[in-house]
């Protein structure tokens, strides 16, 4: 099938490249300019993830179920409530409102007597701890579309802001804060990092492609397919936009993913083009030859290591969380066009420029550069590094695959203090701007601080509520690490609140099992609620344990599944796993020394007291795309060991031969990656600081230890025996197996 794509793709090259010219420019028009005045990044969401759980349950009784629509745009005034000159501007802020058809109310204590204040707790809740400023809360109804309600927020501010001159014309320090300003902040901070990311990645690529093959013409072949398919990944997302919530770090995740397998299938493809085609005499059928027999060979690989990989990130979808399912579809979407990029653009591009992809560039003239190119340049003598390092390591098989075993062991060891927490940390590395007040609305002011644990009682009557509210402040006073429990208040509704804070956030998860075994004990789990951060965080991890088995399982049979059709062996599927694993675990421990411990603070220009731990999402999102990408490696080492070994029948020299072929490619490929994701590191972004440094350092671990030096030593020590098969297994192959 491939071969008869190739020759298709041969056949009539400008017809695809002018088609995935015009695909590329319109999905970046539609992705990034927009439709109905909304592009892709004016869609993007932040927040903290949430399922469907007791916390969820307590948190919706909390807001009436809706009642309240309305968002507040808050001023914070740097000045006394009775300060004349900022009440006098208070006054006419108030009188300008009331005429706005979408301000529900204007909430303020400005000019309110001091003696009145202090028996009016929801107004002294917008003054300061220390009496220095106040808060006016703009609250603005919340009634229509989602569009219809940003575009009122959004109205609402560019009314305040005159305001804000007005207090600073009079000597008065004033901001603008508001949930809408933060998701603004956030999105921007993402698309600015996206653009320093790909500025920084990019030139990296293309120099180290450049060493690779030589000169410019091969090396830019690679980042073509990088682009196709990053643009293509944003079109699949603004798609997906509009029938599930895409939050802002998904688009960063996946333009990381994206680019990285794009320049892996690239690499690949361009390579073993060129090798072919030197085989071959030099005229224009040759060209379309070896076009054929790469789509055979790499394009086989490409598929095989992307479906592979799509199918990994697709397992996300049986998690409850949004941002889960929509890095499932979306990361599906922009794997799939990279392997298409890299199986119909690049062979088109192939087959035009044909034998300029191999003739010596400049570069190669050089003293310096020319030697350094034809020592690490793609095209593998038969003998060279990566052979002698195989023969070296089969002189003493064992000893070196236990000594790499041990060395992931110990690069993985911190993994053991591993606190995992999705409210653990914040969207942005350092906090400014929106972020910044936020933070400081929630030190300062008692309307927004919250606490850690709240508890939501439920009865038919105000006598049960204050009866199960006398039993649940008698229980919370004998756990540990509970403080500053309040009073019981009964709402409007009937039901009644108990708040208490934690002396011990890392303690948090561990009290919301002792709040909720107290009250599974006394039989009210429907009466009595908990719900605050800790629970939040506690029901998500639950939520995430409880499919976290079929996610795994599916990931690991679909490997195997995988691995065995196309070399018909069981055991190079289970060594591809359990080596996978072990390289996994070593990058999840360095996140973990150097995120949670803080020892990366510097560094990467975050604060460490901020991380409480290592938020699941990210520890699911580096094991399956970083064991999708260790497939990737997988793939392109066995598949040219297979093709040895067809040839000789010889373990140990398909071994040497097969790392020699492809060591180069999967080092430069790895090194490569390694650049992307590390220039991504250095946004603002803390999740894509965690993902990118774990998975950079999944890749190098991956690209060294256990495909240059595990891999090797192991399937030396098993011998002929890591081909073997049962002979049910066999006939199963044989009827299935993926050839080509």
């Amino acid at each position: 099938m491939l071969q008869k794509l190739g020759f298709g793709v041969a056949k009539h090259p400008i017809i695809t490249i002018l088609i995935w010219l015009f695909l590329t420019i319109t999905i970046g028009i539609f992705a990034i300019g927009g439709v109905a005045g909304q592009s892709l990044f004016d869609r993007l969401e932040s927040g903290q993830p949430t399922v469907n759980s007791e916390s969820s349950k307590a948190d919706d009784i909390l807001k009436g179920d809706g009642k309240d629509k309305t968002e507040p745009i808050i001023l914070i005034v740097h000045a006394d409530p009775n300060d004349k000159d900022a009440v006098g501007i208070v006054s006419g802020l108030q009188e300008d409102m009331e005429d706005q058809k979408t301000v529900a109310d204007v909430v303020t204590a400005a000019g309110v007597p001091e003696e009145y204040l202090t028996q009016q707790s929801e107004l002294a809740d917008i003054i300061s701890d220390n009496g220095n400023s106040f808060l006016i809360l703009v609250n603005i109804e919340q009634n229509g579309t989602d569009k219809k309600n940003t575009e009122d927020i959004t109205t609402g501010i560019e009314m305040l802001n005159p305001y804000v001159e007005k207090f600073k014309d009079a000597g008065i320090k004033a901001d603008l804060a508001s949930a809408s300003l933060v998701t603004a902040q956030i999105t921007h901070q993402a698309s600015e990092d996206l653009e320093k990311g790909e500025i920084i990645a990019l030139p990296l690529a293309l120099i180290v492609m450049v060493l690779v093959f030589g000169g410019f013409l091969a090396a830019g072949l690679p980042l073509i397919g990088a682009i196709v398919s990053i643009v293509g990944g944003m079109g699949a997302l603004f798609g997906f936009s509009f029938v599930m919530d895409i939050d802002t770090t998904v688009l960063n995740v996946l333009t990381i993913i994206g680019l990285g397998l794009s320049i892996d299938y690239g690499l690949l493809m361009v390579s073993r083009f060129r090798e072919v085609l030197r085989e071959l005499p030099e005229n224009a059928k040759s060209v379309r030859i070896a076009v054929m027999k790469t789509m055979q060979s790499a394009g086989r690989t490409v598929v095989f290591s992307g479906l592979t990989v799509a199918i990994c990130t697709s397992a996300l979808a049986f998690f409850e969380a949004t941002i889960m399912k929509s890095v499932a579809v979306s990361a599906a979407a922009v794997i799939i066009i990279a392997i298409l990029s890299s199986i119909t653009l690049l062979p088109a591009i192939f087959t035009l420029l044909g034998y300029k992809l191999v003739k010596p560039s400049f570069l190669t003239k050089t003293k310096v550069v020319g030697r350094f190119l034809r020592a690490f340049g793609d095209v593998a003598p038969k003998e060279g590094v990566f052979s002698r390092l195989a023969t070296h390591i089969q002189k003493a098989p064992g000893l070196v695959a236990v000594a790499g075993i041990l060395l992931l062991t110990l690069l993985g060891g911190s993994i053991l203090s591993l606190h995992v927490s999705s409210y653990g940390s914040p969207y942005l590395a350092t906090s400014t701007g929106p972020t910044a007040l936020f933070d400081d609305l929630a030190d300062n002011y008692g309307a927004f601080k919250t606490s850690d644990f709240t508890l939501v009682i439920q009865g038919e009557t105000d006598a049960q509520v204050e009866e199960l509210a006398a039993i649940y402040s008698s229980a919370l006073d004998k756990i540990a690490h509970v403080k500053n429990m309040s009073d019981l208040v009964i709402s409007e509704d009937g039901y009644g609140v108990l708040t208490a804070d934690s002396t011990n956030i890392r303690e948090a998860q561990q009290t919301v099992a002792e709040i909720r075994d107290a009250v599974a004990v006394n039989g009210d789990e429907g009466n009595v609620l908990l719900t605050g951060n800790p629970a939040k965080d506690v029901d998500f991890n639950n939520a995430l344990l409880e499919k976290a088995p079929i996610v795994v399982g599916l990931i690991l049979l679909t490997t195997f599944i995988l691995l065995f059709l196309m070399t018909g062996s069981i055991f190079i599927p289970i060594k591809a796993i359990i080596l996978s694993a072990l390289s996994l675990g070593a990058s999840i421990g360095v996140i973990t020394w150097g995120f949670e411990g803080g020892n990366l603070a510097g560094l990467l220009n975050f604060n460490a007291e901020d991380i409480i731990g290592i938020s699941p999402i990210i520890l699911v999102m580096i094991v399956v795309f970083g064991f999708g990408l260790a497939m990737d490696y997988e793939v392109f080492l066995i598949s040219r060991i297979k093709e040895e070994y067809e040839k000789t029948g010889d373990n140990r020299l398909a071994i040497r031969n097969g790392l020699q072929g492809s060591g180069r490619i999967i080092t430069s490929a790895g090194l490569i990656i390694v650049l992307v994701f590390l220039g991504f590191t250095l946004g603002d972004l803390l999740m894509i600081k965690q993902i990118g440094v774990a998975l950079a350092v999944a890749i190098l671990v991956d690209m060294t230890i256990v495909r240059c030096i595990i891999v090797p030593a192991v399937m030396t020590l098993f011998g002929r025996a890591v081909w073997w098969t049962p002979k049910p297994l066999r006939k199963f192959y044989d009827k299935f197996k993926i050839d080509h």
